[in-house]
């Protein structure tokens, strides 16, 4: 006996298409995050005269770092945050226990 397929099999099936393209969006964003982070080191290491000059917040914000949320992004998440890598000049792609992946500007967050 064939069950006929439904309006629910069919919202299932875009609702796991969706969560599957947002999941590939964001490995996508993490491994570009990833590569840039090792051009910009290694153009670093290859320049003799360049100098970083940074202040001790900005030297003190990197991957693998927890942070502390501003605001959750859910009332069932963590209000902490792992920093996974850096995306631009004032974004952070991170890790949310009990919520996942998030991209988070800068004032979303402290130390």
């Amino acid at each position: 006996m064939q069950r006929e397929r439904s309006h629910y099999d069919s919202l299932d099936f875009h609702l796991g298409a969706a969560a599957g393209k947002q999941a590939m969006r964001l490995e996508n964003e993490f491994q570009l995050c990833l590569q840039r982070r090792s051009l910009e080191w290694s153009f670093q290491q290859s320049s003799p005269n360049s100098t970083l000059v940074r202040s001790a917040a900005q030297a003190a914000i990197a991957p693998s770092t927890w942070v502390k949320l501003l605001y959750a992004p859910s009332a069932y998440s963590s209000d902490e945050a792992l920093l996974l890598c850096q995306c631009d000049k004032q974004q952070w792609l991170a890790w949310v226990p009990d919520y996942g992946e998030i991209l988070l500007d800068r004032g979303e967050f402290e130390l």
